[in-house]
């Protein structure tokens, strides 16, 4: 009975190698992961999304299919392996039989003929005597010396490879010829009537004995007959049950096979139509998303993509599935994306921006990321990327930028003039004010020197998002930079009640650097520790020289930074506490310390105080001279 020919599909499939995943989409950032474990499909490895449509087998239950299929199948083809072999049997031993009884027939016959044959050679040796016929004469001389030796031989022949045969024949034959000897003497006697009376007496016993032997050859071969005939009629009957049952029985697992195959088909044609529901839904879903999506395998070809990825493009969806990604967006775009596609591949998610330029020559900014696709051994089979088009974001901040830098701008020459005007009413250059007035002036003076440095910090800020902040880098003596930097905030901390200590600095210590703004970073982190510690507190500034960096460290003993917050601290705007601040001065302080090729860090222990410090790199010069 013929299986279907999807049986054959479905229990052949294709190697793992060439199953790759199909609909899984570089969604999860957008929530969807519920809808992006679809069932492997079965294609050929590079051919494009939605071509050759089919269900792995393996994601069907077909471990149990295959299961009872080749249980089914080795269970039948074991039947008919003892169907034959039993029928094979059954054919032997009928043609042992029908050899062995034509055998023992020849033997019958042959032992028949002799003891008929000695029967009328005794007749004919008889009827000389009695009436000298010598037509009898002749035809015993013919029996005694031609033919009943050669049928004598002729069954010995046949019997060669029974002993105990062949031991009944050699005494039949020693009869024979004494029987025939006895018989010859009873003719001479009538020949020769001067002979010796033949001896009558022993010519019975020699009779009986030849009928004995020729009986007791003609039973044994009559037994192996029978022997043989009963085994070939129990091989037969059992070859007919087995093949009967084995029949019905292969029947039976065949057609179970069938009626699987029927209900894996059907369930694999729904599975199928499942799974075409789903590709058109994450599909559509996919295309309503305003990024580029794509997904690239090991060869760098491009396997999916969404419409905004082939509007975006101006291509047609045969142009880009199938194809390499060097000939779908360009050399330039290519070059810029490749050294992220290899980290990619190598298993590492990576986030960048590019610039694409559109057929039309609009230029676009857009943000990618590429996470890589794992197998369920662990290695890369090819990556997700999302693109999506921040070109309106980055217009809106470049304004924003140029916003802010200018009024920043325009308001720092005012304020300045505005402090330069009150530093001359706070001396009493401009004559004497009431104590009630002064008193505003200096709070007008305090909150002027804010605004201004507020403005000038939202100004660094701003060139350093601009790439317009410069910083030098040259030999500077970091020792005497961290000195003018206490000196200068000694009178701040001193007005909060606070001791400012520079203890165990060196005479001198040359890093590379930027000397103006090695005292702000310093400055800012002394102002920050003067401003969270209590008063009464201590804020002390160490530094340590070492073979190939020079580091600043700036020690308090205030309420510290909790732990929830301390990722955050280097961010702009930040503010960890209800100290007033522009939470701008420790994102400008690791701006210019990594601009300086330096690193900040800090460490901090709530209710214990904090340590923040950083380090340069020490000058050529000083390494040379410290060596020598």
């Amino acid at each position: 009975m013929p299986l279907p020919a999807s049986l054959a599909i479905c229990y052949f499939a294709a190697p793992p190698g060439a199953i790759e995943p199909r609909m899984k989409m570089p969604l999860a950032g957008l929530g969807l992961a519920p809808f992006l474990k679809p069932a492997k499909m079965l294609r050929q490895p590079g051919s494009p999304a939605g071509a050759g449509l089919r269900v792995d087998p393996r994601d069907m239950n077909a471990s149990a299919f295959r299961t009872i299929f080749n249980v089914a199948i080795a269970t039948g083809l074991a039947i008919l392996v003892v169907i034959a072999w039993l029928a094979y049997g059954a054919v032997d031993a009928a043609i042992t039989s029908g050899r062995q009884e034509t055998h023992t027939q020849e033997v019958l016959t042959g032992v028949e003929e002799i003891f008929a044959q000695s029967e009328r050679a005794t007749a004919a040796a008889h009827r000389y005597a009695a009436y000298g016929d010598h037509r009898a004469l002749e035809n015993f001389h013919s029996l005694a010396t031609s033919r009943v030796p050669k049928e004598l031989a002729d069954v010995v022949t046949l019997t060669r490879e029974d002993p105990q045969q062949q031991q009944r024949l050699e005494e039949l034959g020693a009869s024979l010829r004494e029987q025939f000897a006895l018989l010859e003497k009873i003719i001479m006697a009538r020949e020769r009537p001067g002979q010796p009376p033949p001896e009558y007496e022993k010519l019975s016993p020699l009779e009986e004995r030849i009928a004995s032997l020729a009986g007791a050859v003609r039973a044994q071969e009559t037994g192996l007959l029978s022997a043989y005939r009963d085994r070939a009629a129990r091989t037969a009957r059992a070859a007919q049950l087995t093949t009967f049952w084995g029949g019905l029985l292969t029947m039976l697992l065949v057609g179970g096979a069938w009626w699987i195959a029927r209900r894996y088909d059907y369930e694999r044609e729904l599975v199928e139509g499942r799974l075409r529901s789903a590709e058109e839904g994450v599909r559509r879903l996919t295309d309503s998303v305003p990024g580029m999506i794509c997904y690239l395998d090991r060869e760098r070809r491009i396997i999916y993509h969404n419409r905004t990825y082939r509007e975006v493009l101006g291509l047609t969806r045969g142009q880009i599935e199938g194809h390499h990604a060097y000939s779908v967006v360009g050399a330039d775009v290519y070059a810029q994306s490749q050294p992220y596609i290899d980290r990619a591949l190598a298993g590492e998610t990576v986030a960048f921006e590019r610039v694409h330029s559109l057929a039309n020559g609009e230029v676009r900014h857009l943000a990618c990321s590429y996470t890589p696709d794992l197998d369920g051994e662990g290695n890369v089979i090819g990556l997700y990327g999302m693109h999506l088009d921040i070109t309106e974001r980055k217009r809106a901040e470049a304004m924003k930028g140029e916003f802010i830098a200018q009024v920043s701008h325009e308001l720092r020459t005012p304020l300045t003039s505005i402090l330069g005007a009150l530093e001359i009413v706070n001396d009493g250059i401009a004559g004497e004010l009431p104590p009630h007035a002064v008193r505003m002036v200096r709070i007008a003076h305090v909150n002027t020197e804010r605004l201004l440095k507020l403005v000038g910090e939202i100004l660094d800020v701003q060139k350093m998002s601009a790439g317009q902040f410069e910083v030098k880098r040259e030999p500077v003596d970091i020792a005497m930079l961290v000195r003018q930097a206490v000196t200068a905030s000694a009178g701040f901390a001193h007005k909060a009640g606070v001791t400012l200590e520079a203890a165990g600095l060196p005479e001198s210590a040359v890093a590379i650097g930027d000397a103006d703004r090695v005292v702000q970073v310093v400055s800012n982190l002394v102002s920050n520790a003067v401003k969270f510690s209590p008063r009464g507190g201590l804020v002390r500034v160490s530094m340590e020289v070492l073979p190939r960096f020079v580091s600043v460290a700036v020690i308090d003993r205030g309420e510290g930074i909790p732990r929830a917050v301390q990722p955050r601290v280097f961010e702009r705007f930040f503010q960890g506490s209800t100290i007033q601040g522009t939470g701008l001065g420790l994102a400008i302080s690791k701006g210019i310390i990594d601009m300086m090729g330096g690193v900040i860090g800090f460490e901090s222990r709530e209710g214990r105080g904090s340590t923040f410090h950083f380090t340069l790199p020490r000058s050529v010069l000083a390494e040379e001279g410290a060596d020598a």
